[in-house]
């Protein structure tokens, strides 16, 4: 009787492990099958490269493949060393992608790099490394291969448990808005990327702390929560795109009363707000052309005295007529930051390519201010500068370009002026003396500039960084009326440098003044310059609400 019980409990012990092992062979396939979709369609996508809405199912499905690959690990009766390099190789891999397209994005025109050719090189070789890795599983799948040396366990479980400590640090940042030392930036646009070397993370300690954690339950429950927790928390902000662009279409239709997103089309437009593959793969650089450094003024006397202020051009290769023109001041507490690189300069290439005229200029930064110097920026673009020697400077430039227009053939009465924190402030001040017919001697005449694009403006800061200037350009919101130009703003909730009370009050400004042209975007869980990857959420959403509120007033 006893053997007879025996033997039927080792059956029913055989048909559950058969089971077990049946349903990790169909998990394992199916991964290979999306391993095998995934791969076509990243060909196709890379022949393509475009925008459309039907491409985020690619992303999707990228993404399942990624999270059901790391998470069958955790199937596993011990961590092979096949799990164990696959889990460092995956988020090493999508971390460099993102770094190689931050790169790329920040290059000037005709600039030779080979960044074009490894980073979809890199984004095919995860797709065929999980592949493999799934084909590998399923053949493994009853011994679940060679298990990795107890050393190399330890050494990967308290790596990855730091790794997850730094994990609470950056959720917090994304949850939470408070001063951070300027991390900010680094965490909310890429959280995506960072979300999956998290999900790596909590599947080797899981896996590589078996030893020491199945008799501690509780133990394995918290890391497993802390673990996937974390995770999640990084998913926020690609969740949270859709809630932005409900609340962005509100905001134009509101305010513009022309509005139709579904009316704008164009080629080069993007088709979505945000498309999934474009951010792993990046936007690639419009093929425009121009000039870097050219001078446009330089300072012979006065405060001006030794000032040289120059100013990058980008055009589109074919010209159609005049080029209407735009104009972008950079940010950096007004004592620091440059054109160029420092300037997101995709967005640059991009609108150029559009058919603008794109000019990325400098003004004198102030040594009055309280909020520091960088030690790299030059002196001959470093002064005793007020608020009011800057707008001038800006104004100068609108001088050059009347004097240059015939040489760029520019169509000056249609000028859109944009800029970001400090160039946010120094684009409204600009605009709204010139249109409102303040220090109208600093301004080319032949300028009319049809709409306004700051983006996070600090339209506070120069006051409480203690720099002087005229009330009215410390303060430009004093200067909206009635007949001030259209103005499109964007603005990350979790901004801790210029709070997003800043643009709500501008806008609210506008309204008071019997002006309803004026839209504000807000960016959950966005901190200062989160525009500076140009493929993240943020800069995406930003760019196809700014080219369409462009060609609206064009």
């Amino acid at each position: 009787m006893s053997s007879e019980l025996e033997s039927n409990m080792e059956r029913e012990t055989k048909s559950a492990l058969s089971k077990q092992f049946i349903l990790q062979s169909s998990y394992w396939k199916a991964i290979q099958l999306l391993a095998g979709i995934n791969l076509l369609f990243s060909l196709f996508y890379l022949s393509f490269r475009n925008t459309s809405p039907i491409w985020n199912v690619f992303g999707v499905l990228f993404l399942v493949m990624i999270v059901m690959s790391m998470l069958g690990v955790l199937r596993q009766r011990k961590l092979s060393i096949a799990s164990a390099l696959y889990l460092m190789f995956i988020p090493f891999s999508i971390i460099l992608i993102g770094l190689m397209n931050f790169q790329l994005s920040n290059q000037y025109p005709g600039e030779t790099s080979i960044l074009p050719i490894l980073i979809p090189s890199l984004f095919l070789l995860v797709h065929v490394v999980t592949l493999i890795f799934a084909w590998t599983m399923d053949k493994q799948r009853k011994e679940g291969g060679n298990s990795t040396p107890r050393w190399f366990s330890d050494l990967l479980v308290w790596g990855n448990i730091v790794v997850l400590l730094a994990g609470l640090f950056t959720s917090s940042l994304i949850l939470f808005r408070y001063e951070n030392g300027g991390y900010g930036p680094y965490v909310n646009q890429l959280a995506l990327f960072y979300a999956i070397v998290f999900l790596a993370s909590t599947v080797l300690v899981l896996q590589g702390s078996k030893s020491w954690i199945r008799p501690r339950p509780t133990l394995r429950r918290i890391l497993m929560i802390g673990g996937f927790a974390i995770t999640f928390v990084h998913f926020l902000p690609l969740l949270s795109v859709p809630i932005t662009i409900s609340q962005a279409e509100e905001q134009v239709e509101e305010a513009f009363s022309q509005w139709d997103s579904t009316s704008f089309h164009s080629s080069e437009f993007q088709q979505t707000p945000f498309s999934l593959p474009a951010y792993f793969l990046g936007m690639p650089p419009a093929d425009v052309e121009g000039e870097k450094d050219v001078l446009f003024y330089e300072g012979t006397e006065g405060v001006d005295d030794g000032v040289e202020l120059r100013f990058d051009s980008f055009l589109p290769k074919e010209k159609d007529g005049k080029l209407p023109v735009l104009i972008r001041i950079h940010g950096g507490s007004w004592a620091n930051g440059d054109k160029g690189d420092a300037n997101v300069m995709q967005q640059n290439t991009y609108f150029a390519n559009q058919g603008y005229a794109v000019f990325d200029i400098q003004y004198g930064l102030t040594t009055l201010s309280s909020y520091g110097l960088s030690s790299n920026v030059p002196d001959h673009v470093r002064g005793p500068f007020s608020i009011d020697d800057q707008v001038r400077h800006i104004g100068l430039f609108t001088q050059y370009l009347t004097e240059h227009a015939e040489e760029y053939n520019l169509d000056l009465s249609t000028t859109f002026i944009s800029g970001g924190s400090a160039g946010g402030h120094l684009a409204t001040a600009s605009v709204l003396a010139m249109t409102e017919g303040k220090d109208g001697e600093w301004f080319s005449e032949e300028i009319n500039v049809k709409a306004l694009i700051p983006y996070y403006p600090a339209n506070k800061g120069p006051a409480l960084g203690g720099i002087p200037g005229t009330e009215e350009l410390l303060w430009p919101e004093q200067l909206v009326s009635e007949e001030s130009p259209p103005a499109l703003l964007f603005h990350g909730t979790h901004d801790t440098y210029v709070g997003y009370e800043t643009a709500a009050s501008f806008k609210e400004t506008y309204a008071e003044n019997d002006n309803k042209k004026a839209a504000v975007i807000y960016m959950p869980f966005g901190n200062h310059g989160s525009d500076f990857y140009f493929a993240g959420y943020y800069s995406q959403t930003f760019t196809y609400y700014m080219e369409r509120f462009m060609a609206l007033y064009r």
